[in-house]
């Protein structure tokens, strides 16, 4: 059973359309901005169940107002660029024949893991032979990494070949199903390539890959029950033994928010990719899914304490966030003070979930949004106005009916 008290209650409305005047609180998302002749304020809004009203506000106890875009909330999922380097590679062919270059995945929050558990590993695997090509060697690591991944129950990675990092467009996706073998790879002149379905020859799709991209995808997600909680992890590429008997780290390694592991006959080092040709590009989540756990969780403090309780002898609720949507938050944090003899001061929140409308990447609020912030900035901003510094010289200041600083006209030592 949830509890509820009169501390840190969270009120949250979901709208798309800020209108004035209560009378136009007529459908569903829209939200007004209201005041009371005594100085307080409120708001009315049209849910599922109709035309409601928040808690009535006192200016004075408002301790801030924030308003974050959608597009602050925004997660960026981490992928990865590996490539042969030159202690590996010897012009278009894999310089080092007879070994086993192995890839390594350690995924942290890992399904079921949590982060101080153990690592979660997976590998790729290719054995090099004598006169095997970097294309064919990005084809087989690419689908060794995807054959091995199929065996998950969730498919929470994508891997490519490609031959422009920066640029999905440029991406072929391998799964444990795609063709790699030599059938599917040719020479053109000097160059390798790879020809894609339906295509033959040098009349068939020509591209010489430069690497493998693993992408993380955006997690499985159900709303109340399995939160969309991303998974992070890190490559490493097991050393590889040369002609001359030396060890060799034949990969180096790109991430998408520019660290790069620069792998070579010494230990590999780590630097920062300033250069965005050479960034692999990783998926961005919105806010859509966070604002509707946002409404489904505090919705509680408005009724539905009892969810799913007795089921399935219950009555649903119906909740407005559309998760392929995106919102600004805007929050109010305000007090309950009680009359007389009750004193106490209980925080307490109302937020504000509005459709943002705005484009990708959303870092503006959305009109709507800005319009509403600045209807409650201007109730809890009181516009004090100091008077002349010499009005008050010596005497204790004070605020007037109009909230200005004036002199009170008496000095402090007459105070008692």
């Amino acid at each position: 059973m949830n509890l509820f008290t009169v501390n840190q209650v969270n009120q949250v409305y979901v709208a798309d359309d800020f209108v004035t005047g209560v009378s136009n609180v007529s459908s569903l998302g829209k939200i007004s901005l209201e005041t009371t002749d005594d100085g307080k304020f409120y708001f009315v809004h049209y849910g599922k169940a109709g035309k409601t009203r928040s808690d009535l506000i006192d200016p004075k106890t408002v301790s801030y107002v924030n308003a974050t875009p959608a597009g602050k909330m925004t997660k960026k999922l981490k992928s990865v660029y590996i490539t042969l380097n030159s202690t590996a590679k010897n012009s278009t062919n894999v310089g080092i024949a007879g070994e086993d270059f192995i890839l390594r995945l350690a995924f942290t929050n890992y399904i079921g893991i949590s982060p101080e558990d153990t690592q979660y590993l997976k590998y790729g695997v290719v054995h090099s032979t004598s006169g095997m090509t970097a294309v064919e060697f990005y084809l087989k690591l690419a689908k060794s990494i995807a054959t091995n991944m199929s065996r998950e129950a969730l498919n929470f990675i994508k891997v490519y070949v490609t031959d422009d990092v920066d640029d999905t467009t440029d991406y072929i996706e391998v799964t444990a199903e795609s063709n790699v073998d030599m059938g599917a790879i040719g020479n053109n002149g000097n160059s390798p390539y790879y020809v894609a379905s339906g295509g033959t020859g040098s009349n068939g799709h020509v591209r010489t890959f430069t690497g493998v991209v693993i992408q993380i995808q955006e997690p499985d997600w159900i709303l109340g029950l399995k939160q969309q909680k991303a998974m992070d992890f890190e490559v490493s590429a097991s050393p590889v033994e040369n002609s001359n008997g030396e060890d060799v780290f034949w990969a180096d390694i790109t991430y998408s928010d520019g660290v790069k592991i620069t792998g070579g006959a010494d230990t590999p080092t780590k630097s920062i990719e300033t250069t965005s040709g050479n960034i692999p590009v990783g998926i961005s989540i919105t806010n859509g899914k966070l604002a509707a756990e946002y409404e489904y969780f505090f919705h509680g403090e408005r009724g539905d304490q009892y969810r799913l309780v007795n089921w399935p002898d219950y009555i649903p609720t119906e909740y407005m966030v559309n998760p392929s949507y995106v919102y600004d938050f805007i929050t109010v944090h305000f007090a309950y003070e009680g009359p007389n003899e009750d004193i106490q001061k209980s925080g307490k929140d109302i937020t504000i979930l509005m459709k943002s409308s705005e484009s990708s990447p959303y870092t503006s609020l959305d009109s709507e949004s800005s319009a509403l912030l600045d209807a409650i900035n201007a109730i809890v901003s009181p516009n004090y106005t100091v008077t002349s510094g010499t009005t008050t010289t010596g005497n204790v200041p004070k605020f007037d009916s109009n909230g200005n600083l004036v002199d009170s006209g008496k000095a402090a030592s007459s105070i008692t």
